[in-house]
């Protein structure tokens, strides 16, 4: 129970540092920061009881890490300005379009030959 409290801490902070750096007014705020909890809480809840087998991996506080790097990954997005934005989707499209056309021509289905058939070796 208190790591669900301590959940709750967290994603209300991460919430409220979210809206604080786009901006957003207190009114907006304060109902983000109560709203981000539940879904960090379902999930604290949901994880419970689910033991792994003896001898295997077991990675600690599995749904707290990996929720908290998603929030913090979406604040550190929500920073970047526009031109930073532009240049990824820039970069992007450049990379898919070297990504394709160098699979058109090099995929191993395509026909070698106006005649040939398709087929795999």
């Amino acid at each position: 129970m208190a790591l669900v409290l301590v959940v709750c801490f967290c994603a209300s902070c991460l919430a409220t540092s979210f809206s604080y750096t786009l901006g957003a007014p207190v009114w907006l705020t304060v109902p983000l920061a109560v709203t981000a909890a539940p879904p960090f809480v379902a999930l604290c809840l949901q994880k419970e009881g689910h033991d792994a087998p003896v001898g295997t991996f077991r990675c600690p506080l599995v749904p707290l890490v990996p929720c908290l790097g998603i929030a913090v990954n979406l604040l550190l997005c929500a920073s970047l300005d526009k031109w930073a934005w532009l240049r990824l989707a820039a970069w992007l499209v450049v990379g898919l379009v070297l990504y394709f056309s160098y699979g058109i021509w090099h995929s191993k289905l395509a026909p070698k030959a106006p005649g040939s058939s398709l087929s795999v070796n």
